[in-house]
């Protein structure tokens, strides 16, 4: 059993070949290799990708989230990592994920990475990180995404509480907006405190 699934609905073509790149990219680059990518394609073929591509021939409109929710029941990992085509992910979030669940010993919660949302300022403190995508240029944003903003974080939780909740249940467009609050609130959630990536 590998530790980390990491699920990319890439829907209807809802982002360029070039942003789906980055993002792919961003995790064949990460310091922790202890995954599996699953991939779900249901619009025009992509070719010349490094990934297996699981391509679909339903068009379920919704947003990718029967997608999700396909990676979800399909997942050998023991963790689950929602990604979007257009994030990109920092080469060290993996291996911090997993050294925070590895220091909470049994840990049942979830864990919340926090992502930046490019054009948006809404943090509070300082921090800085490098720019995976300009390795030379350290870019300083402030602090962490509050949580309402579900779009500035991902959440990551083990397949075993997805199904017991269902799956991803809600496919309305802002489903993540709904669920993770609920997860929050009835599980314990630990946050992870840098920035761990971007959302186009």
């Amino acid at each position: 059993m590998v530790f980390f699934t990491i699920i990319i609905p890439h829907y209807q073509g809802s982002t360029s070949k070039e942003e789906l790149m980055q993002c792919i990219t961003s995790i064949m680059e990460q310091e922790c290799q202890d995954y599996e990518l699953l991939l779900f394609h249901d619009g025009p073929l992509i070719r010349d990708c490094p990934y297996e591509i699981i391509k679909t021939s339903l068009h379920y409109g919704d947003w990718g989230h029967s997608l999700r929710d396909l990676g979800i029941r399909m997942a050998k990992g023991e963790w689950i990592v929602m990604l979007n085509s257009d994030s990109i992910l920092y080469p060290k979030t993996l291996k911090k994920v997993k050294k925070a669940i590895k220091e909470h010993k049994d840990y049942e919660g979830v864990i919340i990475m926090p992502v930046f949302m490019n054009g948006l300022q809404i943090f509070k403190s300082k921090a800085c990180y490098s720019n995976p995508r300009n390795k030379d240029i350290i870019q300083y944003f402030k602090g962490e995404p509050e949580y309402a903003r579900i779009d500035c974080m991902q959440l990551v939780m083990k397949k075993e509480d997805w199904l017991r909740y269902g799956g991803w249940y809600d496919k309305r467009c802002d489903g993540d907006g709904h669920m993770y609050p609920r997860f929050m609130k009835e599980k314990s959630f630990i946050r992870i405190g840098d920035v761990c990536g971007e959302h186009n």
